[in-house]
């Protein structure tokens, strides 16, 4: 059974709120990366001339040329790819778990609209990584060895990728963390009976206050977006956020603080 915590705000009486099961995460510790290969491409390819063939074909905007020469190259240069596959463990440990939306379908069978990022989907950027590096090389100013460039800048590039997925895909909402990217958007309480609870209390309100509540605690909305959302500017905004959470009080103390709760996460 989860444990109770006693959680006191303001000069409210103490309110009995269920804690959330911890969020256990089969996390590696691998603080020290793979030592790269000595040489990043096999030997006795020319990749510094495919990657000039690349380059030309992109100006060309010749497809077939610039599929053919890149699929060379991804050949060519399997000691990198392969040495940054075996960094996944470590890129985890020092940058932490990143997440995905879920395909609409999925979401259906699955109180997260997201879900973690997995081994399957890092090997999808590192490819994407490369046919960048590939995409923006320009041989007159990153210098004539193409490998050379690569060591500068494929690994900051493929740690640079992986971190703007902290980026929400929405704009409109705020940085979550872990807990929240595993249950949200929109917010599900894990207990039937807290949802259930909340959304009552929630529709016992105005239309306005509850479309307030709920574009900021329950779909994560930043405070601008809230605003605009139901057509407040800023200042209005926070001052009707603060009535509707006195009125929610007001209404069910538990449903407040269960609402209140989901900032911690």
């Amino acid at each position: 059974m989860m444990l109770a915590t006693l959680l006191e705000h303001e000069d409210d009486p103490l309110v009995l709120v269920q804690d959330e099961p911890a969020l256990h995460l089969a996390m590696p510790q691998v603080f020290r990366p793979p030592r790269p290969p000595v040489a990043f491409a096999r030997p006795r390819v020319p990749v510094d001339r495919l990657a000039r063939r690349a380059v030309e074909a992109t100006q060309r905007e010749d497809a077939a040329t610039f599929g053919e020469t890149y699929g060379e190259l991804t050949s060519a240069l399997q000691p990198m790819l392969q040495w940054a596959a075996a960094s996944w463990d470590y890129l985890l440990s020092t940058e932490g778990c990143r997440f995905l939306p879920r395909p609409i379908g999925e979401r259906r069978y699955h109180r997260s609209d997201y879900r973690a990022v997995a081994e399957p989907d890092y090997a999808r950027l590192i490819h994407r990584t490369f046919k960048d590096r590939l995409l923006t090389y320009v041989p007159a100013e990153h210098g004539r060895s193409f490998t050379g460039y690569l060591r500068q800048s494929f690994w900051p590039t493929v740690r640079e990728h992986y971190r703007q997925l902290n980026h929400p895909m929405d704009v409109r909402h705020r940085t979550l963390t872990p807990l929240s990217y595993l249950r949200c958007t929109p917010y599900q309480f894990l207990n039937e009976y807290h949802e259930g609870l909340v959304h009552e209390a929630l529709r016992a309100l105005t239309a306005t206050d509850r479309r307030v509540l709920e574009r900021y605690y329950l779909q994560f909305f930043t405070t601008e977006a809230s605003g605009e959302a139901v057509g407040l500017p800023l200042p209005l905004f926070e001052t009707a956020q603060a009535t509707a959470l006195r009125r929610l009080r007001g209404h069910s103390a538990l449903a407040y603080h269960l609402l209140r709760q989901i900032e911690r996460y």
